[in-house]
C-alpha cells in the first residue's frame, strides 16, 4: 500500500505540474511586483495543514497519543493518499496508518468528525458569501446567477442541519452503534461539547487562513476589488464545489471552471483566475502531497496493542 500511495501521488503531482506549466505564463507571474505574495501564501500552507493536524490530534487523543509532528506526518500522508482516490476518501485512511489495528475504526470515526466540522464551515461561508452577493447586487455571469439562489439555500440549510447534527451525533451515538456497521460511532459519545466547539473554532480559523492564501494569490493575478468581495466570491465558489463529486482531492478542472465562471470577466481575466486557482493547488495540495508521498515510505506499520 505504501508503494501504491508513493507511486500514485508522485505521478499525480508530476502530471498536474506538467499541465500547470503549459497553462500559465509563470515567468510573468514571478517577475511581478506582487510576486512576494507567493512566498506569503506558501508560508501559510503549513499553518493551514498544521491546524488540521492539531484538530486530528485532539480528536483521537483518548485512543491514540500522537505528538504534533506525528500528526503533521499523517496529515501529509493523508493528502498523498487523497489525491489518488475519489472524493479524497484516501485521506481518511492515510491518517490512521500509524494507529493500532484495534483502534483504527475509532480513529477513522474521529477523523470524519474533523472533516465534517470543516465542511460545516464551508457551507456556512458559502451562505454568507451568497448573501453578500445578493445584498450588494453584485453582477455575476448568467451561468452563476442561475444557481446562486439554489446554492445559498442549500448552503444555508446544509450549514444549519450540519451544525445541529454535529452536536447531536455524539449524544445519540450509543444508539447508533447498535447497527452492525456503525459500532465505531459509539465512541463519539466521549467527545464533549467543549471539544466539539474547539474543533469547530479551529476549522473556522483554518478556513480564514485558506481564504487569506487565495485572496493573496488573486491580488497577485490582478484582482483589486477588495477583501469583502473576495470573501463573498470565495465563499460561494467553495460552497458550490463542495457538493460536486470529483475523482481526486484537488478537484482539478472543477474548481478552475467555477473559478473562471465566478471571477471572470467581471473582476479579472479568465486566465488570471485560472492561474490563481492553479497556484493555490500547487501550494496547498501538490507540495503537501509530494511531502506525504516521501513520508509514507518511512512510515512504520502500526502494531496491535
Amino acid at each position: 500500500m505504501k508503494v501504491v500511495i508513493f507511486v500514485g501521488a508522485i505521478y499525480f503531482v508530476y502530471s498536474e505540474l506538467a499541465q500547470a506549466q503549459n497553462s500559465v505564463d509563470w515567468s510573468v507571474v514571478f517577475k511581478s511586483d506582487w510576486s512576494y505574495l507567493i512566498l506569503v501564501a506558501t508560508v501559510l500552507m503549513p499553518i493551514n495543514w498544521g491546524l488540521e493536524a492539531y484538530k486530528w490530534k485532539i480528536l483521537v487523543s483518548d485512543v491514540y497519543q500522537a505528538g504534533f509532528l506525528e500528526s503533521m506526518r499523517v496529515i501529509f500522508i493523508g493528502v498523498a493518499a487523497g489525491i489518488i482516490t475519489p472524493n479524497q476518501l484516501g485521506s481518511f485512511f492515510g491518517r490512521i496508518v500509524s494507529v493500532p489495528r484495534k483502534k483504527k475504526k475509532i480513529a477513522l470515526a474521529r477523523t470524519v468528525v474533523g472533516s465534517y466540522a470543516q465542511m460545516l464551515v464551508t457551507f456556512a461561508m458559502g451562505a454568507i458569501g451568497g448573501g453578500i452577493i445578493l445584498a450588494e447586487g453584485i453582477p455575476l455571469r448568467s451561468e452563476v446567477d442561475k444557481v446562486i439562489g439554489t446554492s445559498i439555500a442549500v448552503c444555508s440549510l446544509g450549514s444549519v442541519g450540519a451544525l445541529v447534527f454535529y452536536f447531536i451525533a455524539p449524544k445519540i451515538s450509543d444508539k447508533i452503534q447498535k447497527l452492525k456497521y456503525l459500532k465505531s460511532l459509539g465512541t463519539l459519545s466521549s467527545l464533549s461539547s467543549k471539544l466539539l466547539v474547539f474543533v469547530l473554532i479551529a476549522s473556522i480559523i483554518r478556513y480564514l487562513v485558506f481564504l487569506i492564501q487565495l485572496h493573496l494569490l488573486l491580488v497577485l493575478f490582478g484582482f483589486d476589488e477588495g477583501i469583502t468581495l473576495s470573501i463573498a466570491l470565495i465563499g460561494i465558489l467553495y460552497g458550490i464545489i463542495a457538493f460536486i463529486p470529483s475523482p481526486g482531492l484537488g478537484k482539478f478542472g472543477i474548481r478552475e471552471m467555477w473559478m473562471i465562471l465566478i471571477f471572470a470577466p467581471q473582476f479579472m481575466a479568465e486566465m488570471e483566475a485560472f492561474g490563481a486557482s492553479v497556484l493555490l493547488m500547487i501550494i496547498n495540495l501538490l507540495i503537501p502531497a509530494l511531502i506525504g508521498s516521501l513520508l509514507v515510505l518511512g512510515q512504520k506499520t502500526a502494531k496491535d496493542d
